[in-house]
């Protein structure tokens, strides 16, 4: 698997816990990076829709689902905030690691797409990008834990 744009290893097995204690099924992905953790996810998960805007990502991340030999995941090209918007259908997870300042509109659009986790990834490496997205966690039940770039789970 080619490797580049992805999830340090401490966060991508604390997920994976996740999704077995809370038995996940289906994952919306906001930021694709190079695939590694949508092939993680698509292992464990029925479904993984993953979304990503950046043309040379995708065609490295549709490589390593290949390889992988997974149908279960799919990609959506374009920028999240606007085809977070097309989307109806709703994932037991969503898991967000895209552009760090534009985390608020990401997790705001994803509220009513969320069955039962929201996941986001660099919430300390990136914590100064990101300072109206961690003061709108606040308002939910959610927990930071300090492992691998920082990752914040809110629990719906």
């Amino acid at each position: 698997m080619q490797e580049g744009w992805y999830l340090e290893k401490e966060s991508l097995e604390y997920i994976l816990k996740l999704i077995k204690e809370y038995k996940i099924k289906t994952i919306l992905e906001i930021g694709l990076g190079h695939g590694v953790s949508a092939v993680e996810f698509g292992k464990v998960c029925k479904y993984v829709l993953s979304i990503e805007k950046n043309e040379e990502r995708i065609k490295i991340a549709e490589k390593n689902i290949k390889l992988a030999e997974l149908k279960n995941v799919q990609i959506l090209t374009g920028d999240a905030k606007e085809v977070l918007d097309s989307i109806k259908e709703k994932f037991d997870l969503i898991f967000i690691d895209a552009t760090k300042r534009e985390y608020l509109a990401y997790f705001k659009k994803s509220l009513k797409l969320a069955n039962k986790l929201i996941v986001a990834d660099n919430t300390t490496s990136h914590a100064e990008k990101m300072q109206d997205f961690l003061e709108e966690v606040k308002k939910y039940k959610y927990e930071e834990l300090k492992i691998g770039k920082g990752l914040i789970i809110v629990y719906l």
